[in-house]
């Protein structure tokens, strides 16, 4: 009986370019056939293209978990560098924050001579 793109795509939950991307020539010449001014692709085409989306998920499915690892690999590394970073951050601001109250120190010290000197006797 076979049945059209259209009907395919329907019965998958896919577009009809999504189920052209499995026609090659060959499958075309293969499983198609015009019928009444309309092009069918016969039954055992059709299981041939559930085949391969079946395969082409299954590929999907691994793809996916192996990108998961390295994702989770690569956000604890990145995350282990960020850490990292904020430590030295935190060293500078420190150092900083030292050499601030210091300044702020010598400041005061030479106001309040300053004032000594400025003050009448």
């Amino acid at each position: 009986m076979g049945k059209t793109i259209r009907e395919l795509a329907e019965e998958l939950n896919l577009s009809k370019s999504g189920i052209r991307k499995y026609l090659s020539a060959s499958f075309r010449a293969r499983y198609m056939a015009k019928n009444a001014h309309r092009i069918v692709i016969n039954d055992a085409g059709v299981k041939a293209i559930k085949e391969m989306i079946a395969h082409k998920g299954a590929h999907s499915e691994r793809t996916l978990e192996t990108h998961s690892v390295h994702t989770k690999d690569a956000s604890v590394q990145s995350n282990n560098i960020l850490i990292e970073q904020l430590r030295e951050k935190d060293k500078q601001i420190e150092h900083l924050q030292k050499l601030l109250d210091q300044s702020q120190l010598s400041l005061n010290a030479s106001h309040s001579t300053n004032d000594s000197y400025l003050k009448p006797s």
